[in-house]
């Protein structure tokens, strides 16, 4: 399956103005930002579980359900199926990386600037 690269390019995520650490850095890869998945959704308040059997996550988030499945660019959420650019991955570290643009569309936010220094500004 697909892993995430391991070049470090010092990505920033900014939610509503406030900087987010996440447990692994955040990559981009052919133009297309990884982060990780538990991080993500837990900052909108999600509750995330991860089913080793399966090799996917479900998250319970904006009174919705969320779902991924390992190397698949199929995204789940309440019943629809979203076709991401960029399938779910494991980190070198072990973490779960989602696409972050597709993901925010899903959860009902939206990235409102990449600045040169990659720092992303996302708005919810």
């Amino acid at each position: 399956g697909e892993t995430v690269p391991t070049k470090k390019t010092d990505i920033s995520i900014y939610i509503n103005g406030k900087y987010m650490p996440f447990s692994a850095e955040a990559v981009s890869d052919r133009g297309t930002i990884l982060v990780p998945a538990r991080d993500l959704l837990e900052a909108f308040c999600g509750e995330v579980y991860w089913d080793n059997d399966t090799k996917s996550l479900t998250s319970f988030v904006n009174d919705g359900v969320f779902r991924a499945k390992l190397n698949s660019k199929q995204l789940y959420t309440n019943g629809f199926i979203v076709e991401a650019d960029r399938a779910l991955t494991m980190s070198p570290e072990g973490k779960a990386m989602l696409p972050l643009r597709v993901t925010l569309n899903i959860l009902g936010a939206r990235i409102t600037s990449i600045d040169d220094y990659m720092n992303v500004q996302i708005e919810y």
